[in-house]
């Protein structure tokens, strides 16, 4: 007894007055998030405490941003937006003196003319574009979603080019026969390599032509065919599609209307037949006619280089040819596979008065460059008589000075091809043309493919 009595005086039992306290001074303490709302930092200071230690003031309008009372009213330190309680929001919502000093004191700005709530046509407008800049770049974007989720694996298709139904036997060769091409352009691309030694400062540099454009998965020719196999995979999977809503789809049905006026069918035909030959002979009169037709057969001539470019970018305008092609209309320029070293450049451009910046393009070899527009051919006595007083300027070139579609020549070409206007391609396309100063007409499969490049 003596023992628990002197245990209970030193509070080491239940009832001791230490623990009693212990409890008082726990049960008469504040909480601990109390304790943190009250130290806060003067001013205006970032916090991201969600308002769950700090009170809050209010939810950002622009970003949804929750402002506590650390950040306290004023922009939103992540958007700008004015953010401030409701009491405040009122009393700026008065457009009174004290609303312009209240919107001074938490912007450090004047408020605008009108109040905060004034909404200008400008304003309005601004946003009507900006929503509908918006909504058209959604509908784009579900527009192409296919193409800009495809997977372009070249390869993988090569593999399965004879596994393919959707191919032909002529799209398959078409391909085959383009690969060779691209790699015998390739390897030539690739010999043709030059080394410039710089004495001086003892410094090599070793130049090549572009190798990217005869890499088979930026084919433009080759593409063009698996497209068309594409579409054709589609057609056929639209036609065995299962109609769920029971109605017959007409694939294929072109509705034809009666109502001749009173006509025959044999009245009928013969005033189709007449109008026909009509057109046909409006048709060949018309020089447009002939240049749509030159067009649509993908007529090309081939030229040697640094000439080929300087045509393509409309640096020339003239090519002499020994007979008269009878051909008006866009011509796609070629190359021909023989490379070009700076010093021939240089010379091409002086001598055809070039700009310096002629140097910069790309003088590929064993490509197309780009098209020109033919508009006539004329003989050297018209050239001569249409530059006669040029010549006095020294601004046009003499006949015999203008670059010849096939220089090794005995005899001075009679007739040169005139163009008005060039349109080169960005990226040049691998070709090997047949021969030097021909005009021939390129493969159906390269053909398309570089018609839907210029259309």
């Amino acid at each position: 007894c003596l023992i628990c009595l002197s245990e209970m005086a030193r509070g080491g039992g239940r009832g001791g007055a230490t623990q009693q306290r212990n409890t008082h001074q726990q049960q008469n303490r504040p909480p601990v998030s109390k304790q943190i709302t009250k130290r806060q930092i003067p001013g205006r200071h970032p916090c991201s405490c969600q308002a769950r230690i700090h009170d809050l003031v209010r939810n950002c309008f622009g970003c949804g941003k929750i402002v506590c009372t650390q950040e306290g009213s004023g922009p939103c330190f992540f958007c700008g937006t004015l953010v401030c309680t409701k009491e405040e929001r009122e009393v700026l919502n008065r457009n009174s003196r004290q609303s312009k000093e209240l919107y001074k004191q938490l912007t450090g700005n004047e408020m605008p003319e009108g109040g905060l709530n004034q909404m200008s046509l400008t304003s309005i407008a601004s946003g009507m574009q900006t929503a509908v800049d918006f909504r058209n770049t959604l509908l784009a974007a579900d527009k192409n979603s296919e193409t800009r989720t495809r997977v372009n694996d070249l390869d993988a298709d090569f593999a399965n080019i004879d596994a393919n139904p959707f191919l032909s036997k002529e799209e398959r060769a078409a391909i085959i026969r383009r690969r060779e091409e691209l790699r015998t352009i390739r390897e030539r691309r690739r010999r043709a390599m030059t080394l410039d030694i710089d004495l001086a400062t003892r410094e090599t540099t070793v130049r090549g032509q572009n190798l990217h454009e005869t890499d088979a998965a930026y084919d433009p020719v080759i593409r063009q065919i698996l497209d068309r196999s594409e579409e054709r995979r589609k057609a056929s999977d639209l036609e065995t599609e299962t109609v769920t809503d029971g109605r017959w789809r007409p694939i294929g049905f072109v509705p034809k209307y009666g109502g001749g006026g009173g006509m025959t069918c044999e009245q009928q035909r013969k005033l189709i037949r007449e109008d026909f030959e009509d057109a046909v002979i409006v048709g060949r009169q018309s020089e447009q006619a002939a240049a749509l037709d030159v067009e649509r057969r993908g007529y090309s001539f081939a030229v040697a280089q640094p000439v080929a470019t300087l045509i393509a970018h409309g640096l020339v305008k003239y090519l002499r040819v020994e007979e008269d092609p009878m051909l008006v209309g866009p011509l796609f320029v070629c190359s021909t596979a023989a490379a070009v070293t700076e010093k021939e450049i240089d010379d091409c451009l002086k001598k055809y008065h070039a700009h310096e910046s002629a140097r910069n393009l790309e003088y590929s070899a064993g490509s197309v460059l780009g098209r020109a527009f033919c508009a006539e051919v004329i003989t050297r006595e018209e050239y001569e008589e249409e530059n006669e007083l040029s010549f006095q300027n020294t601004s046009s070139l003499k006949w015999v000075d203008i670059p010849c579609g096939r220089p090794s020549t005995e005899s001075s070409p009679r007739f040169a091809l005139k163009f008005t206007s060039s349109e080169p391609l960005l990226t040049t396309v691998p070709h090997i043309p047949p021969s030097e100063g021909t005009i021939y007409q390129l493969d159906s499969t390269l053909r398309q493919a570089l018609q839907q490049v210029f259309s």
